[in-house]
């Protein structure tokens, strides 16, 4: 055979040796290529699961919430529109002033059953909620029933100050169901414009 043959056979063979090489470390980067790609994969449904696990934790958490609420709340309407009207009737009784002995013992029984009827709604989240004469008024927990005007301020009448405390109100929990009747005092129109 030629030279030139020979020479012509063995470059082939070593482009095809090449080939076969390149063609190895193409399939072995391949084959890490999809490796990598499996393991990514792998990681992601890890983490789509965690999130899924972590969104149906969460969905219970808040579903137990409601249902911890509309427990506590269940009763808020009967409270509030019988109950409530009864422990102030009550309260307006127990405050009637009287000289009549016989009426005094009666009150002094009504005065028992209204405390022991007010620890029993205690222990099921109903409180009496107490302001004192001189605190501010707040719109949160009081009702203005009256606005008592004065002309300035002194240390016992200030401009939106409790002045009289005329009905107990009451909350449900953390809920204010019945706020407080005050009267508060108001400083006249004029007076405020001066002090401001």
């Amino acid at each position: 055979m030629s030279e030139k043959v020979e020479d012509s056979i063995k470059e082939s063979e070593h482009q095809a040796d090449v080939q076969e090489i390149d063609l190895v470390k193409v399939n072995k980067s391949l084959h890490e290529e999809v490796q990598e790609l499996k393991l990514a994969l792998s990681k992601l449904k890890d983490e789509q699961n965690k999130l899924i696990l972590a969104t149906k934790v969460n969905t219970l958490k808040e579903q137990e919430i409601r249902n911890d609420d509309f427990k506590k709340y269940a009763n808020q309407k009967v409270i509030k529109e019988t109950i409530i009207p009864l422990l102030l009737e009550f309260e307006r009784a127990l405050n009637f002033k009287t000289e009549n002995k016989d009426v005094k013992n009666f009150l002094i029984g009504f005065n028992h059953i209204f405390n022991n009827f007010k620890a029993n709604l205690k222990s099921e989240g109903l409180e009496q909620i107490t302001e004192k004469v001189g605190s501010p008024f707040d719109s949160s927990r009081n009702n203005v029933t009256e606005k008592i005007e004065i002309l300035e301020e002194t240390k016992d009448q200030k401009d939106s100050m409790i002045a009289e405390v005329v009905l107990s109100g009451y909350k449900l929990h953390d809920r204010v169901v019945s706020p407080v009747q005050v009267k508060i005092y108001q400083l006249q129109t004029e007076n405020k414009n001066r002090k401001n």
